[in-house]
């Protein structure tokens, strides 16, 4: 099963302006999952999973952006 990517988290603002000692946390395989997780529910339902906050939802909402800008 393929994830999103750490690049593609990389290449976000809100993954930038973490302090870079926290940033592998939001690369390990379990945080992709669950990023990767709520773009299917946001592709299947336009919604954004509920329980997501903080850094990882502006992540999440800045991919999400970046891909309706390019489709």
């Amino acid at each position: 099963m393929d994830i999103i990517s750490s690049k593609e988290i990389e290449n976000t603002e809100a993954f930038k302006n973490i302090h870079k000692s926290l940033q592998s946390i939001y690369l390990k395989r379990s945080n992709r999952e669950i990023i990767d997780n709520a773009l299917v529910v946001y592709k299947n339902t336009q919604q954004i999973k509920n329980g997501l906050s903080g850094r990882m939802l502006i992540i999440i909402e800045e991919i999400i952006k970046k891909r309706l800008e390019n489709d």
